[in-house]
């Protein structure tokens, strides 16, 4: 399954990690794009995302860039299927705080499921962002506000 995004003009794209049917971590320009496809992510696929997200924040910290954080649900309807998933989504996002402070801009999520907003929700209530969190519905205009 393909993202409409695939279907762009992929010139200025640089893959960083893709896992066909689940998931795919690409840049593009200052916007680090995750897009999340129908299959869950097993506990290796989210080790090797972990991964690959701290080798961009490295590069992010050497060159001192800053950077949108788009996470695309729009193709992924499913609930997770863990809480534990879950869980460990945040203690990721929290062991990187003091870099999302500084490094990243904000976080604009693409949501089109009620589940996956279920989930979000449930996310929020035991994680609070540090930059600002924009969600979006698959669709629309995405704004992207550099003066955060």
């Amino acid at each position: 399954m393909e993202n409409s995004n695939d279907n762009k003009d992929n010139s200025n794209q640089i893959e960083l990690l893709f896992f066909e049917s689940v998931l795919k971590i690409y840049v593009e320009q200052n916007k680090l794009n995750l897009v999340l496809y129908e299959e869950h992510v097993n506990d290796k696929q989210l080790l090797k995302m972990f991964e690959t997200l701290e080798q961009f924040y490295e590069v992010c910290k050497k060159k001192n860039k800053r950077f949108f954080f788009v996470i695309d649900f729009s193709l992924y309807w499913k609930h997770p299927n863990t809480y534990e998933l879950l869980q460990k989504c945040v203690h990721f996002l929290n062991k990187h705080r003091e870099f999302y402070e500084e490094h990243k801009i904000s976080t604009i999520c693409i949501v089109d499921s009620i589940l996956v907003k279920m989930a979000l929700n449930m996310v929020l209530k035991i994680y609070t962002p540090v930059r600002p969190l924009n969600f979006f519905n698959s669709g629309e205009e995405v704004i992207f506000d550099e003066d955060l």
